[in-house]
């Protein structure tokens, strides 16, 4: 019985040691999976959600940046100090939205790099498989049977050629065929003689006009050579040429509407800060011609435009005397809704409905579209996309903002620009009631907007640029008052 009993201690104290070791071996895979770190669908998807938290974000910031504007307008005069302190959180509040692009930036690259390396694991993946398929059918063929065949096939087909040349050869007697030309000729000549003789006279001559072959001949020369083609081309574009082109930017305050104007002008003019509430104008030369492009102020997407701000932008046709070739409506690439067509017509409105005969669509962020065209997206986007581009007479650009140095695209748009006018007989001008109109809401905004020129709103000035001429913000002009 003693001896029992030890062999039972001694298998349980076996059985209790090895407990311990296979606990062990779990802790350490659990360890492994922890150490392992996440898939990248999940960090793909959290990316995602900070993303979209980000932008909530700063769709509270621009609410709080918009309240802050509002208590130092109504502060201005009355509560100087209170005035100052909303300014001061207003910049606050810009800052830490430049912080917030700034990240969203990184984050979508650090985002679109998993989304780069998944693929790529999965693409070397598939061709690891088709390598090893590769290899399996190599395996079943003999180099030396591939030779042998192709010299059978070589040989089979020499006996094709012998025998299709035995099947062609011709019978009979063989002649020569100059021979029997001229034999022709002379059979030829001997009826012509024959003719002449039978004749009694001469046929008299015919009194009606000839028809002209000159038709044939210009129906010919309408089939130009490219090369004409294109000389013909550009004769048409030099004659459309302006000696001056003066545009108008109109859009959202965050597509790339200053991205565009910086563009057009070759270097940045235009800020880019998000509280815009001036048209601003500036000048330079492009292509041996003078530009003037007038940047104004941005509308909000979730809500109505400010007068202020709707009064600056009428106020651009003036800065543009005697007035526009165009105006250079700027849509982001994206989602557009209802609401998007609806903020554009109430705020093209206030130029009239002459102002869709002189609009451009200059669609921006295009390069997300990678390979689709821009037609293909319009059509896509529905129904108030296409009708934004309907009434614009399907007038539209796309332009890349990324480019620096010779941008190809602006030749183009230029090209473009001059069509239109050429097309509607001149540039815009603004009507004598649509002037009136906006005089009535200049006059009750006028207290207001010497308020926000108290309070520092007033753009900056570039001093330092020889080829680009810094032009002042103009107060509003009187001719609206009349």
């Amino acid at each position: 019985m003693s001896k029992i009993s030890k062999m039972f201690k001694v298998s349980s104290s076996s059985s209790s040691s090895s407990r311990p070791s296979s606990s062990s071996g779990s802790s350490s895979r659990s360890k492994h999976r922890s150490r392992s770190g996440p898939s990248p669908q999940e960090a793909i998807n959290r990316l995602r959600e900070t993303e979209a938290m980000l932008t909530k974000k700063q769709e509270y910031l621009e609410s709080r940046i918009e309240q802050e504007l509002t208590i130092a307008k109504k502060n201005g005069t009355k509560n100087k100090r209170a005035a100052l302190q909303a300014l001061k959180r207003k910049k606050r509040f810009e800052q830490q939205l430049t912080q917030i692009d700034g990240t969203l930036s990184t984050i979508e690259f650090q985002r679109e790099a998993l989304e780069n390396a998944t693929t790529n694991t999965e693409v070397l993946k598939n061709m690891g498989y088709a390598a090893k398929a590769i290899k399996e059918v190599h395996q079943n063929i003999d180099l030396d049977k591939i030779d042998s065949l192709m010299q059978d096939i070589t040989e089979q087909q020499e006996v094709a050629q012998e025998i299709s040349d035995a099947i062609s050869k011709p019978f009979g007697d063989q002649f020569d065929e100059d021979e029997l030309l001229a034999e022709l000729a002379e059979l030829e000549q001997e009826e012509l003689e024959e003719s002449m003789k039978n004749m009694d006279r001469l046929p008299s001559a015919p009194t009606t006009k000839l028809p002209s072959t000159r038709p044939s001949h210009r129906a010919t020369d309408d089939q130009l050579d490219p090369e004409e083609e294109k000389r013909l081309a550009a004769a048409a574009r030099e004659a459309n040429r302006l000696p001056e082109l003066r545009l108008i930017l109109l859009g959202w305050r965050w597509p790339g509407k200053s991205l565009t104007g910086n563009t057009i002008l070759g270097r940045e003019e235009f800020r880019l800060e998000r509280a815009a509430e001036f048209s601003v104008k500036r000048e330079t030369e492009v292509d041996r011609r003078k530009v003037t492009v007038v940047d104004t102020p941005g509308w909000f997407s979730a809500q109505t435009t400010p007068a202020d701000y709707q009064q600056e932008m009428v106020r651009s046709v003036s800065m543009c005397t005697p007035g526009p070739h165009a105006f250079l409506l700027v849509i982001p690439v994206g989602m557009f809704t209802e609401t998007d067509r609806a903020r554009i017509e109430e705020n093209l409105a206030l130029f009239g409905e002459d102002v869709w005969k002189h609009t451009l669509v200059v669609f921006t962020w295009a390069e997300v579209l990678k390979d689709k065209s821009i037609e293909r997206h319009i059509r896509r986007q529905g129904r108030d996309l296409q009708w934004v581009v309907d009434k614009c007479k399907k007038r539209y650009r796309v332009i890349n903002n990324y480019i620096f140095g010779e941008h190809p695209q602006l030749p183009r748009l230029m090209e473009k620009v001059e069509k239109i006018v050429a097309e509607e007989g001149g540039y815009f001008i603004l009507k004598a009631d649509e002037t009136k109109t906006h005089s009535q809401t200049q006059s009750l905004n006028t207290n207001s907007l010497k308020e926000n020129r108290e309070l520092g709103a007033r753009p900056k000035q570039n001093g330092s640029c020889n080829s680009l001429r810094a032009m002042d913000v103009d107060p509003p002009q009187s001719e609206f008052m009349s």
